[in-house]
């Protein structure tokens, strides 16, 4: 959710297309890596596929680099929540939050699998609950019912004032960034 801020700011109105298209290659990404699973079947990761069709080296480096990115994603996400959790609570340094998160992480992971199962469930549903306050309240702000008892500001005027690619082509191309790393 906080990545989302930064495709926003840099595309504009036009972010809903950079999303469109990063789902777009997803869902290609998926279907091909489905039909080499029903094809080769293979209890490995999806770096097996590699080693099989490009070499060795191929299956090494991805898998190497899929690790690193979720090593790397973890204290990006730590530093984030410590971010959030000073700027609410700011008696705690950034510091303090990212060891808790990152203790709490931790903990989290090292429970058997059905108390992790369990903890993604929850956490997961308080994810899509924010996610669909925060589709109630923007469209109540586009109608202009929102907020109540002050002047409306905002509406559907103010996601066009600049047009719909303010930064032009190349700012959705850079907004891919952020949601293929948000997909």
């Amino acid at each position: 959710l906080v990545g989302s801020g930064s495709v926003i700011y840099s595309a504009g109105p036009a972010a809903i297309l950079a999303y469109a298209i990063g789902g777009l290659l997803v869902l290609l990404i998926m279907r091909m890596l489905g039909e080499m699973a029903v094809m080769n079947p293979d209890s490995g990761s999806f770096s097996t596929y590699a080693d099989r069709a490009i070499g060795r080296w191929a299956g090494f480096t991805i898998g190497w680099l899929y690790w690193c990115f979720w090593t790397l994603l973890m204290g990006w996400e730590a530093y984030v929540a410590g971010k959030i959790l000073n700027s609410w609570f700011p008696f705690i340094p950034i510091w303090g939050y990212m060891l808790m998160v990152i203790i709490g992480l931790v903990w989290v992971n090292l429970q058997d699998v059905k108390n992790y199962g369990e903890f993604e469930f929850w956490f997961a549903l308080i994810k899509v609950i924010a996610i669909v306050l925060f589709l109630v309240v923007g469209s109540l702000a586009i109608m202009h019912l929102w907020p109540w008892g002050e002047p409306a500001v905002a509406g559907i005027t103010n996601l066009t004032a600049q047009g719909f690619m303010p930064g032009g082509f190349s700012s959705v191309v850079t907004a891919l960034l952020g949601v293929m790393f948000a997909y």
